[in-house]
Order: structure tokens, then C-alpha cells, then sequence
């Protein structure tokens, strides 16, 4: 890739392992999403019969599902893209891997 500084080109070597697809959404601070973002969300159930709700808080990437539609990925766990405008984005599989074991 290059970029043009003060007139002058500059010519940057781009890694295309490190190169996300765009998604199309974006989480709940307005930052667009890629592939292998890594994405931490809470999610709310109302526990039945017990009238209480119960947040459980999430660490997973973007990813795309059997059926090629985008969702979140926590382990093996599959989650609604729906998700990801309630979360925030922290990261990338590419530089944070350390994200998702924590």
C-alpha cells in the first residue's frame, strides 16, 4: 500500500495475512468491523419464573458460520451478529490473540 505525505509518496509493505474483510456493521462505538476482530459483549436472559435478568459478558471474533452469515464466535459457541453493536471491539486475532484467553 502506499500513502502521500506532504507531496511525498510513501510505499508500505502490507502483510495480506493481517488484511480483514469488512463486514458491513459496526459495534456500539461506531468502529466498523472485520473478519478476525476480536470482540468482548454482554449479553442479558431473563432467568424463567424468577422475574431477574442475568449478564453474562463475552470475549469472541467475528467470523462467518457454516452458512457464510457473519456472527461471533466464542470457542465453539455460536452468537448473533446482533451482538456486536452492543460490544466493543478490543482487538484482532492477528495482533491481540492474548485477548481470547483471558
Amino acid at each position: 500500500s502506499f500513502m502521500q505525505v506532504d507531496g511525498e509518496v510513501i510505499l508500505t509493505p502490507v502483510d495480506p495475512a493481517t488484511v480483514g474483510q469488512y463486514i458491513g456493521l459496526a459495534d456500539k462505538l461506531g468502529s466498523g468491523a472485520y473478519l478476525g476482530d476480536i470482540v468482548r459483549f454482554t449479553q442479558t436472559r431473563e432467568l424463567r419464573g424468577h422475574h431477574k435478568t442475568v449478564s453474562d459478558t463475552y470475549t469472541g471474533t467475528v467470523s462467518y458460520n457454516f452458512y457464510g452469515q457473519a456472527c461471533l464466535m466464542v470457542g465453539e459457541r455460536e452468537f448473533h451478529i446482533d451482538n456486536l453493536w452492543k460490544g466493543e471491539i478490543i482487538g484482532n486475532v492477528t495482533d491481540n490473540i492474548d485477548l481470547l484467553t483471558k
